[in-house]
């Protein structure tokens, strides 16, 4: 969901109808997203915070961007993504 007034925030509802592993049963949600700027700066930034990365690399968004998992104080799935920037063409050219 998005709302004009708001570009920034999206709101996503996924229904896990046959979980293929434990994604959904710790934390107090399944997972919160924050879309950052810049990934490996934000990576580097959580690092050095002590904040344990799940995976070694940034893995692909279906949208072509990249994302990137860890757990909260509460144990729930956080993410970070890093979305495509889209360039538009010049209709003069």
């Amino acid at each position: 969901m998005y709302l004009d007034e708001q570009p920034s925030v999206e709101i996503e509802l996924i229904r896990d109808i046959n979980s293929m592993n434990d994604y959904n049963k710790s934390g107090i949600v399944n997972h919160l997203a924050f879309t950052v700027e810049n990934m490996n700066e934000a990576i580097n930034h959580y690092k050095k915070k002590g904040i344990e990365i799940l995976s070694p690399e940034p893995q692909p968004t279906l949208e072509g961007g990249r994302m990137i998992l860890f757990r909260g104080p509460s144990d729930e799935l956080l993410q970070l993504v890093e979305r495509v920037v889209v360039i538009a063409e010049n209709p003069l050219d």
